[in-house]
């Protein structure tokens, strides 16, 4: 989930609500961490927190679905109307396409608004949209955890780091070891998606485009 500190950094109004959030869960100049051990639904309470990752998520989701399909299960031509048989087809769902539609999410579809996802504005989400683990009897059985460890990553770091990408400085990490500095194939052909350098590549599942580089400063408070 290291792309959510590339994406607060670009938006400190939406970073420091998230800051606010974990000091009056846990206290001003209080680690997250021996709290989370003794009482580990706190974090329960980080409704602000939850909403940027699920915002995140829908941005910028980690996978894809694929379905085989079956004799007489058909889905719909979008533009034409056809009923097409998926008889040995298989179907890849595009979670990001379906996440970044306007005629599902409005002309705002690209703006980064965790406020979307706040208990409150529940019930204007539009239906089965959101589905960055999938949905339905197969999606993924691993999602709780997964958001669990995201809440948890989140508040151990955010208050004691700034944490900032840096693309600007690839030239000189070149030589850092890494299998991106290694493969310069992924420096060939388009370097943004959706105007952004840190975008998602597919390697395995979805990770952020050069491995997101990033320069980590403690903060001081």
């Amino acid at each position: 989930m290291i792309i959510s500190y590339h994406i607060l950094q670009k938006h400190p109004a939406k970073l420091a609500k998230v800051r606010q959030e974990l000091d009056d869960v846990f206290g001003e100049g209080v680690s997250a961490g021996g709290q989370l051990k003794e009482n580990p639904y706190l974090a329960n309470q980080l409704e602000y927190t939850l909403a940027v990752i699920k915002e995140i998520l829908r941005l910028w989701p980690a996978a894809s679905g694929s379905r085989m399909g079956r004799k007489g299960f058909f889905i719909k031509h979008p533009t034409t109307g056809e009923m097409i048989d998926t008889d040995g087809i298989l179907i890849w769902i595009v979670n990001m396409a379906m996440q970044r539609d306007k005629r599902i999410w409005g002309d705002d579809v690209d703006e980064f608004k965790p406020e979307r996802f706040l208990p409150e504005n529940a019930d204007k989400l539009p239906p089965n949209a959101w589905r960055p683990f999938e949905r339905g009897p197969r999606n993924c059985i691993g999602q709780e955890l997964a958001m669990i460890e995201m809440k948890v990553m989140l508040a151990m770091t955010l208050r004691e780091f700034d944490i900032r990408s840096a693309y600007d400085e690839l030239n000189t990490l070149m030589n850092d070891g890494t299998m991106w500095a290694k493969d310069s194939s992924y420096r060939k052909g388009p370097q943004e998606v959706f105007g952004e350098r840190m975008h998602q590549i597919l390697l395995g599942a979805a990770k952020p485009s050069e491995g997101m580089p990033a320069r980590i400063k403690r903060r001081e408070i």
